[in-house]
């Protein structure tokens, strides 16, 4: 990923992109920042350019959760409606450690 500094750069354009959002739900004011067009394209973008680095199970969970959450329908809508809708997510959380294995312990 980082041999490729365009994607570097659409990485954090998104990031800022989505940082007042990000804040408004970090205070508690979820409900008072709507998604913009712009936002829901950045992500969709970073997840297209994402899954065509990843392989394997990786891919497969971002296919996943891409059409799960659906990002071309996050235009217009809160944050904080974008959050219980990824919260409201009734299949197992993704994981990407190889199957049959669990992660480390840390003690």
């Amino acid at each position: 990923m980082l041999e490729d500094p365009d994607l570097v750069v659409r990485i954090y354009d998104a990031l800022v992109a989505w940082t007042p959002a990000i804040q408004a739900l970090v205070d508690g004011q979820g409900g008072t920042v709507a998604i913009t067009g712009q936002m829901a394209a950045a992500a969709e973008g970073v997840l297209e350019d994402l899954r065509d680095l990843a392989a394997g199970d990786l891919a497969g969970v971002i296919d996943a959760e891409t059409a799960a959450l659906d990002p071309a329908t996050w235009s217009g809508i809160a944050i904080g409606q974008l959050l219980d809708r990824v919260e409201g997510q009734t299949r197992p959380a993704p994981s990407i450690l190889p199957r049959g294995t669990s992660p480390p312990v840390v003690r």
